[in-house]
């Protein structure tokens, strides 16, 4: 079964704000864009004219420069409702950019496997609809390091290119993309750095993922602070979280934290952290802890008490 392409009008906005960033960039060709058999994106624009555009482009949607946050940064933030096609919509800005511009190197960059997978299925489902449409169709693949020969292919080919990766895939010097003199690297480079200078389009999804925890606990703020009672309180177990796959601790619970205990509508105050130490948690994180053995075991969690108006004579519930 062919899915139908839909072509919805503020999908097409969308689309057409981010492809007007680059108005009057000059057409990518082989004989501006390849160097020392690098196929780049390259741009001709300055700094000046690509602010210039973007104000242009919030003056067109009625958006209030402060609004909309501008700044010097060759950044473009394109947020979208959850099921509004936002997947949808960047695929085929990457069609609009090579049509207007031929630019042919992008990648998509994504926070776990399973956005990755559902990414590269919404791509699949909807491949041949939008080749119909435009005509061509984009080569999309998925960054495997076992596959250098496809990396290698995406640095040199004049076509246009889309790679879908984890941000884990570069995060750590030992991957195998940021190693230093391997015998298949790319004319002494790195993979990382030869992709660098393929100046492509990088499109992160769900770079806010894990802010959605903190977004959802500090929008209960309110509710508890109207349920608070003059003597009330409030105390909250603050677990510990890791960033995938990286032997690092994750700050997520801290800002989680911060963001409930501030909100301007709640009138909390944090009257005291304690630590709760277990000595008998099973070890964890295990990659780390039991198989690589570089971190010791994570053995305690942060209880926060909370309260409303403050109080020397309020007692947290539990620790009485």
């Amino acid at each position: 079964m062919q899915l139908e392409l839909e072509d919805l009008e503020y999908q097409r906005r969308a689309i057409a704000a981010a492809v007007k960033v680059l108005r009057g960039q000059i057409k990518n060709s082989f004989e501006n864009s390849n160097l020392f058999g690098i196929q780049a994106n390259v741009s001709d624009l300055t700094a000046e004219q690509i602010e210039e555009n973007k104000k242009a482009i919030v003056a067109e949607h009625g958006i209030a420069e402060e609004d909309a946050k501008l700044s010097p940064d060759r950044d473009v933030c394109i947020e979208m409702e959850t099921g509004t096609g936002k997947t949808l919509v960047y695929r085929r800005t990457a069609y609009e950019l090579y049509k207007e511009y031929h630019l042919t190197k992008f990648i998509v960059l994504v926070p776990s496997i399973a956005i990755k997978e559902g990414v590269l299925q919404t791509f699949d489902d909807f491949e041949k609809p939008l080749a119909d449409r435009y005509g061509f169709s984009p080569a999309c693949f998925e960054y495997d390091s076992n596959k250098l020969a496809r990396l290698r292919h995406f640095i040199e080919d004049t076509q246009p290119q889309v790679m879908v990766m984890t941000i884990q895939a570069i995060a750590a010097d030992d991957r195998i993309i940021n190693q230093p003199g391997r015998d298949d690297s790319f004319n002494g480079l790195t993979f990382l750095q030869a992709l660098g200078q393929c100046s492509p389009v990088i499109i992160m999804d769900e770079p806010q993922e894990g802010e959605e925890y903190a977004n959802w606990l500090k929008s209960l703020a309110p509710a508890f602070g109207r349920l608070l009672t003059p003597d009330g309180s409030i105390v909250i177990e603050m677990g510990n979280a890791w960033e995938a796959k990286r032997p690092v601790q994750s700050l997520l619970s801290s800002r989680a934290l911060i963001g409930f205990a501030e909100h301007p509508d709640a009138g909390l105050r944090l009257c005291q952290e304690f630590v709760c130490y277990n000595r008998a948690r099973l070890p964890s994180p295990a990659q780390w802890v039991t198989v690589n053995r570089i971190r010791v075991k994570d053995s305690y969690t942060d209880m926060e008490f909370l309260s409303g108006e403050f109080s020397e004579k309020f007692v947290p519930i539990g620790f009485i």
